[in-house]
């Protein structure tokens, strides 16, 4: 008994403590808003997953390369506008002339084009190539959208008298983790993009009929990552450009 007269009180004593600490602890916890901090984050980071759309601002590399496009001011009678598949190859050697001005940017959307149409304008070039689409189909913007401002950008490139000529979308490698949920994708945004080119009466440029089988791109005009193109894929690119530009004299 003696023991127990003892050692209750010191037992009273920790939990005491214990209890003060931890009602302090919840006490700051609620003075400094911690859960509505928490379920401000959480909301925000769910929000932006399910319901905003992907900008065409969050690409680093658009911002880096429409800044060099202010120093790029001479005229150029063709302008080769697109995302990643066309900033990889140097069209000027490509093709053969200098009047040919690069304005690919790497993992950009068609949305993007729209807002950099000013880099065309400026070179007053007689025929824009516009490659775009596969980035959309990444970033899951929906046919229409991208369908929208492919019409949208054709439009105004024709209102300054600018000839216009649109890519279908490449398709992507078998051996890519998601081929089979993107290329049937592909395949119906493409069927889009003909009936734009034969609605407004636009140059079409369809590689995938030499450069892919069975709505897959050829192991020997794909790399490694299942998206980019090989030399001979740019072969078959660069013929196609090439009749384009000779029917329209350019």
């Amino acid at each position: 008994m003696q023991f127990e007269r003892k050692s209750f009180p010191r037992y009273l004593r920790r939990s005491g403590i214990q209890l003060l600490t931890i009602s302090l602890l919840v006490f700051i916890i609620l003075i400094e808003g911690y859960p509505r901090k928490m379920y401000e984050s959480l909301r925000r980071a769910v929000s932006k997953d399910s319901t905003q759309a992907y900008s065409y601002q969050e690409n680093e590399y658009y911002r880096e390369q429409t800044d060099f496009y202010s120093l790029y001011n001479s005229q150029k009678n063709i302008v080769m506008l697109g995302n990643s598949l066309t900033y990889r190859i140097h069209w000027s050697e490509l093709l053969g002339r200098q009047d040919v001005a690069n304005r690919g940017i790497g993992s950009d959307i068609t949305a993007g084009f729209l807002h950099r149409l000013q880099s065309i304008v400026t070179v007053k070039p007689k025929i824009c190539f516009i490659e775009g689409g596969i980035n959309d189909i990444f970033h899951g913007i929906p046919a229409d959208s991208t369908l929208h401002n492919i019409s949208l950008l054709a439009d105004s490139l024709r209102f300054y008298g600018i000839k216009v000529a649109v890519n279908t979308v490449a398709f992507i490698a078998g051996h890519h983790p998601k081929a089979q949920n993107y290329n049937p994708v592909i395949q119906s945004l493409n069927e889009g993009i003909r009936n734009l080119a034969r609605e407004k009466n636009l140059h079409l440029v369809d590689l995938n009929p030499e450069i892919a089988e069975n709505n897959q791109l050829k192991a020997d005009c794909v790399l490694s990552d299942g998206i980019h193109l090989t030399s001979k894929a740019y072969r078959v690119w660069k013929k196609q450009v090439e009749e384009i530009l000779q029917k329209e004299g350019i």
